[in-house]
């Protein structure tokens, strides 16, 4: 009997068209992939009752910027927990005050590689701190 593997589900949230196709082509082999045009969506979406292993996000979109909808979680009781990754392609400025709020921050554009590196891990000790 052939056992199933569940792949985790990752919310990707940006407004560029092509960077949606791009990370659904790049990660959608290993991980059951959502995306969301902007951060209002993807309040929406976690508000009908679906819970990602993991939120990739950017900041500069219309409606509700991925700053906002990362401050919008963090002070939820239901999603706060869930990893956050950054990428973007803003400035130093803009990032400076989200260090505590996200696992992780890539640069855009990005090492499809790299990306599935630290999504593995950030995933895998997710699992392990709600595994305890």
């Amino acid at each position: 009997m052939k056992r199933t593997i569940m792949k985790q589900l990752i919310l990707a949230i940006d407004d560029a068209q092509i960077m949606q196709l791009l990370l659904k082509n790049v990660l959608s082999s290993k991980y059951n992939i959502v995306v969301k045009h902007d951060g209002e969506e993807a309040l929406e979406w976690l508000m009908e009752g679906n819970y990602p292993d993991l939120i990739i996000a950017d900041l500069h979109m219309p409606f509700l910027n991925g700053k906002i909808f990362i401050e919008n979680l963090q002070v939820s009781g239901l999603w706060r927990d869930i990893p956050i990754v950054i990428l973007t392609s803003a400035t130093d400025a803009e990032i400076a005050d989200l260090g505590e709020k996200t696992k992780l921050l890539i640069r855009k554009p990005f090492n499809p590689r790299y990306l599935h590196e630290k999504l593995d891990q950030l995933l895998s000790v997710n699992k392990q701190q709600t595994d305890k």
